[in-house]
Formats: C-alpha cells, sequence, structure tokens
C-alpha cells in the first residue's frame, strides 16, 4: 500500500508541474543588420551588441489562470554584459474572462508583465525569469556587430 502511495504521490507531482508553464516572447525586432533571435526550444538568445529587445511574460498556473506572470523578477544575470530594466507593456481594449459558472464579462486592461533587455558588452549570460508559475533561464549570447554580420551587413553569421 505505501508504494502504490508514494507512486500515485509522485504521478501527482509530475502532472501538476507539467500544467503550470511560463513563457518569455520578444515584442520586438532588432535593427537592420542585427539580431536579437529567440530559441523557445534551448530557451537562448543571440542578440547583437548595442540592441535593446522588449520582452513579455505570460504564465499558466494549472488551475485556470492564463495571463501576465504575477511576482515577475529577472535576475542573476551579469549586468556588464546586459541591462534589464521594468518595462509598463500597454493594452489595448479589455481582457475577456470567462468565470466559473460559464458567463462572460470583459474587464479592464491587465498590466502586461515585461521588461526591455539591453545589450551592452560582448560575452554570455543567464537571466533567470521568475514568475508565480515557475522561472525560465534564458541564455544570452551577445555578440559584436563585426562576429554577427560578418562584415556583409546582412546580420547574419558568416558562412563556414
Amino acid at each position: 500500500m505505501n508504494r502504490l502511495l508514494c507512486l500515485v504521490t509522485v504521478v501527482v507531482a509530475v502532472a501538476s508541474s507539467a500544467c503550470s508553464r511560463t513563457t518569455i516572447t520578444v515584442l520586438t525586432s532588432p535593427p537592420p543588420a542585427r539580431r536579437a533571435d529567440l530559441d523557445v526550444e534551448r530557451e537562448s538568445l543571440v542578440i547583437s551588441r548595442g540592441v535593446a529587445v522588449a520582452l513579455e511574460c505570460t504564465e499558466y498556473d494549472g488551475n485556470g489562470y492564463y495571463g501576465p506572470c504575477r511576482d515577475f523578477v529577472a535576475n542573476g544575470f551579469d549586468g556588464s554584459i546586459v541591462d534589464v530594466f521594468e518595462a509598463h507593456l500597454d493594452v489595448i481594449g479589455g481582457t475577456n474572462v470567462v468565470s466559473a459558472d460559464g458567463e462572460e464579462a470583459v474587464v479592464a486592461p491587465v498590466r502586461r508583465a515585461g521588461v526591455i533587455l539591453g545589450a551592452t558588452t560582448a560575452g554570455t549570460t543567464t537571466v533567470t525569469f521568475a514568475s508565480g508559475s515557475g522561472t525560465i533561464d534564458l541564455d544570452v549570447e551577445v555578440v559584436d556587430a563585426a562576429d554577427d554580420a560578418a562584415g556583409d551587413g546582412d546580420g547574419e553569421p558568416a558562412a563556414p
């Protein structure tokens, strides 16, 4: 009986953690001949030195909440490579919400959670984004313009 109880406890813990999700989205594009490439599978960002991008955080907590990250913070990064600032991401219009009894209502806009990440010096660092539903460790590589565009101005890495 104790083994069965332990197995059920492990399965419930894995299932409940699989239900919650935190995502980071890049909202802005880099200037021509510069990079801001987000790889969502590897949780990495390659960005040209001197470029700043807006990042938005959304979460799903597994209990019916889906929206802007709550208790959102960015930390753990090397401040000599990137700067990270809180950002106000404006919302136009209302947010549709469905209540427990199935009735739909329109409510006031919700403040979106986001930051501005500015690449200041070539190098690598990890930015930890934490919210009420978990954390994401985003590996950031800042590349110089010469490395970025291989001197040809197309914003792509040099061909081998």
